[in-house]
């Protein structure tokens, strides 16, 4: 596992945490192209052109890396990260304007093609011949990246970016951000390399959504296809979650927090993550697998009041299916029962 040195700093940590909902493959059961034409699940072949789309069954093999099983290493080490001023400096674009605002009844979509928050606000200059600049995993030098970058390809934590996934294990979490107020999106194609631009809707009459990147050059077993915030979990073991239908039930944690941000290539410390700066507050809920969601159904949403404060290393926070983690930076974020709930969109 790489360590990270800005993200250690967990144990100092002056984080407040937040999360929740539950099953065993995520009741977001987000679009696998091999198995429907809008499941942009981690199976995706990479393709060369970005003019591509996914058809009915998207299962072209892509020119990509190849598919070593990960041996998962969730638990990054943590250095000490420097202090910074408690103050929003978003790079490369304008800081939001601080504004408190409570969204107790606000359903945040996981997983159904939207974007949740402030889009384009975290940037990768990885190069990109696929027409969607800006997406992906950071690199070193990145307003906000680590030293060492995101994955571009090798291996990273023992996970290795291949050009279709396992999809044995086949759940999903959510983390959601906060900046003095405001929400910001968590990019879409985290975890790809060379991403395609969003495709649309392959059927926008019936299925009723759109803006989900489906194919890329390869993938980690962590990603995200869509700015809502929900990441795909797949590994070439156990098998359970979206690849069984849900039977049987995912109850197993094989990632963490740290192991996300660390293929993304973000920085984390109590003051600061990727390039805002302010005192950093983590809610989480649930950090089991209680629930299970029903498929193809929007049917699984975080019940009201269970967010609660995380006060250790957020890099070791486990992402269960439907764990859910709240990062709050700066001053004026909603906490506790004001986050939004998380309504899983099972068929995206």
């Amino acid at each position: 596992m790489r360590t990270r040195a800005t993200r250690g700093v967990a144990a100092a940590l002056t984080i407040l945490a937040l999360v929740a909902c539950g099953g065993g493959g995520g009741g977001s059961t987000v679009p696998t192209p091999k198995q429907t034409p809008a499941d942009p699940s981690p199976r995706p072949t990479a393709t060369a052109t970005p003019s591509v789309r996914p058809s009915t069954s998207p299962s072209t093999a892509p020119s990509g890396s190849p598919t070593a099983s990960p041996s998962v290493s969730p638990s990054p080490t943590v250095s000490p990260s420097p202090t910074a001023t408690p103050t929003l400096t978003p790079s490369p674009t304008p800081s939001p304007t601080p504004t408190a605002t409570p969204n107790a009844t606000k359903g945040d979509d996981a997983g159904n093609g939207s974007v949740n928050g402030t889009d384009d606000q975290i940037l990768s200059s990885a190069p990109n011949t696929h027409n969607n600049t800006g997406e992906g995993n950071l690199e070193p030098g990145d307003p906000g990246a680590t030293a060492q970058g995101g994955g571009q390809g090798q291996d990273v934590d023992g996970i290795p970016c291949a050009s279709s996934m396992p999809n044995n294990y086949h759940v999903h979490a959510f983390v959601g951000l906060y900046v003095n107020g405001q929400q910001i999106a968590i990019p879409d194609a985290i975890g790809m390399v060379d991403p395609n631009v969003e495709s649309p809707s392959t059927n926008p009459a019936t299925d009723g959504y759109s803006g989900i990147t489906v194919y890329a050059q390869c993938f980690y077993y962590l990603h995200t296809h869509d700015a809502t915030g929900m990441i795909h979990m797949e590994a070439p073991s156990p098998t359970c979650g979206a690849a069984a239908n849900y039977v049987p039930l995912c109850t197993m944690s094989l990632y963490t927090l740290g192991t996300f941000l660390d293929i993304w290539g973000v920085s984390i410390s109590p003051s600061n993550f990727g390039p805002f700066n302010g005192m950093v507050s983590i809610y989480t809920g649930p950090l089991n697998s209680s629930q299970q969601c029903t498929y193809g159904s929007k049917s699984c949403e975080t019940p009201s009041n269970t967010f609660t404060l995380y006060t250790g290393d957020p890099t070791q926070i486990p992402l269960y299916s439907h764990t859910i983690v709240w990062i709050l930076v700066g001053t004026g974020n909603p906490t506790g029962a004001s986050l939004p709930n998380v309504v899983w969109f099972a068929n995206p």
